[in-house]
């Protein structure tokens, strides 16, 4: 997986995320509220 589809999906899954706190009437965190630290993704070869 490249580093643009892994960017992608991350995307897709944080909308996602996003989308089932607002069904479930829940608050969406202000962006820096939460930390989630850092990941490293190997390049390809």
């Amino acid at each position: 997986m490249s580093p643009i589809e892994a960017e992608q999906l991350i995307g897709e899954a944080i909308a996602l995320r996003l989308q089932g706190l607002t069904e479930d009437g829940l608050p969406i965190p202000d962006p820096g509220s939460v930390d989630i630290g850092q990941i490293e993704l190997p390049l390809p070869a």
